[in-house]
This record gives structure tokens, C-alpha cells and sequence, in this order.
């Protein structure tokens, strides 16, 4: 029993320890609720505007930035993939489908995830330009019979296998938990639209535009960080409401704790064991 609970504490150690494929170092994470605070698809760019603006003028705080979700909190938004110019695969397959997260620009800085190949997204990606894509490694591998992404097409419908163009390769990073395989994710920029003539699809891309997760990157501790950002909001809108402020060290710690209980129960037998055999 004491050689087990050694060998869990270690496994344990070994995957907090792992390239989850980010850097929770000085980085925070800051979840808000603009639909619940009132606002329309319409209002939203000129809120996270001010948000980025508000929130990046607290001393110690480098880098804001929004996106849907982030990594191993708990979310995950997928959706099947057909690339132009390629048959598209049986559905059901594992390689119909990939997860995608909506985001600002500054979004893999500021979690501290590298961009390999290409460009990251830009101010100058906006509505009225080519509607663009980033997409990870294990996308490109699944999804690109040549191995190489950018400069190709994709799409989320048959019909529409087109409309987003690849322009930059990210490493793998873990959205999931710490024992899930990496999927193949693609990531979209904020304000941008496939421009799909559906009223059900217009709805999906309203719904896609509340970035609920705000990533802080700051230059070391901050004292009363979390009072300023609270005090921010404030500022902006009352309603606006703090719904949950971590660091995002801490946000990846919580995918452990069903392992935590288990090595310290093994260890709490292993105690016992070597008492009683005392």
C-alpha cells in the first residue's frame, strides 16, 4: 500500500508537471457574464473595448484578452469540419469534428501559448476582411493530407467548406484535462462572421460573440488585483458582475482533485497498513 501511494503521488507530480501546451505564470483568469448584464451582439465590441482598456491600465497588468472559453475550465464548444476541395468524411468518424474557442487578439500571448508557424490574429482582422482561422497541430494533422495548413480552407458545413482561411499553426495546448488526448481545435477571431445566409446560423455566431473568459497577463504579483478589477467593472456597468476571479494556475489545479483524494486516501491506508503490521 505504500508503494502504491508512491507511485499515485509521483503519476501525480508527473502530470501537474506536463506541457499542457500554455503558461499559467502571473496569469489570470476573470469570467463575466455580459448577457446576463444586458447586452445585445451589437454592443459588444465596444464593451470588451472598453474592458481591455479599463482592466489594462491597472498597474502591473501587461496583456487582456477574451475569448468564449480557456483552457481547462471546464467548457468546450465542436463542431464538424469539411475542408475545400476534400471529400468530406463519414459522419460520426473521429476525424469529422474539432473544438473551437472564439477570441481576441493577443488571445495565445496573453495564455502563453506559441504560434509555430504563420501569424497570430490582428487589430487589422476585422468584419470586413477575409474571414480567418488559426487552427493547432494535431487540426492540421487530422484534417491536411499534406501535412500543411496554412493558406487552406475550411468550413463547418458541407456547403461552406470555404469560408475560413488558415493563416496561422499553434502548438497543441490542453483544453480539456490533464488526461484527455489533445483534439484537433481552430480558433476564430471576435467581431468576424462566415457570412452564411441562416437565421439559425446567424443566432450560433450572436451567441459565439460573449466572450465570458478574460485572460490577464501581468508583470508579477499585484496587490489587490482582484478588488481592482472588481472596481473596473464597477465602473463600466454595475451589472456587470464579477462571476469568478482565479489565478489560472489555480483554474488548472482543480482538474487534479479527483487524483489529490485518491493518492491521499492510498496514503492514509498505507499508514494504517504499516501500524497495524507494526
Amino acid at each position: 500500500l505504500l508503494c502504491a501511494a508512491g507511485l499515485l503521488i509521483r503519476s501525480l507530480d508527473n502530470m501537474r508537471h506536463q506541457n499542457f501546451g500554455f503558461d499559467t505564470r502571473n496569469r489570470y483568469i476573470l469570467h463575466i457574464d455580459p448577457q446576463m448584464a444586458g447586452y445585445k451582439p451589437t454592443q459588444l465590441k465596444a464593451l470588451y473595448q472598453q474592458l481591455h482598456d479599463r482592466l489594462s491600465a491597472i498597474p502591473g497588468v501587461q496583456q487582456v484578452s477574451f475569448s468564449i472559453y480557456s483552457p481547462m475550465d471546464g467548457d468546450n464548444w465542436s463542431e464538424h469540419i469539411f475542408v475545400a476541395g476534400e471529400p468530406p468524411p463519414q459522419p460520426g468518424t473521429p476525424r469529422h469534428g474539432a473544438s473551437w474557442v472564439r477570441v481576441t487578439p493577443g488571445y495565445f500571448d496573453a495564455i502563453g501559448t506559441k504560434v509555430v508557424a504563420g501569424r497570430a490574429f490582428t487589430e487589422q482582422d476585422t468584419p470586413t476582411t477575409r474571414t480567418v482561422a488559426l487552427v493547432n497541430r494535431t487540426f492540421e494533422k487530422t484534417f491536411f493530407k499534406d501535412g500543411h495548413a496554412i493558406g487552406k480552407y475550411f468550413g463547418n458545413r458541407r456547403e461552406h467548406a470555404g469560408v475560413f482561411e488558415v493563416v496561422g499553426l499553434t502548438e497543441d495546448s490542453n483544453y480539456r484535462g490533464p488526461m484527455s488526448k489533445i483534439r484537433p481545435m481552430y480558433f476564430l477571431v471576435q467581431g468576424q462572421s462566415a457570412h452564411i445566409d441562416d437565421p439559425l446560423y446567424h443566432a450560433f455566431e450572436d451567441s459565439s460573440e460573449y466572450l465570458n473568459a478574460v485572460e490577464i497577463r501581468t508583470s508579477g504579483e499585484v496587490p489587490g488585483l482582484d478588488v481592482q478589477l472588481r472596481r473596473a467593472l464597477l465602473r463600466i456597468n454595475p451589472d456587470l458582475a464579477v462571476i469568478d476571479f482565479q489565478s489560472f494556475a489555480a483554474q488548472v489545479n482543480s482538474n487534479f482533485t479527483q487524483q489529490e483524494m485518491i493518492a491521499k486516501l492510498t496514503s492514509l491506508f498505507g499508514v494504517l497498513a504499516l501500524i497495524l503490521a507494526s
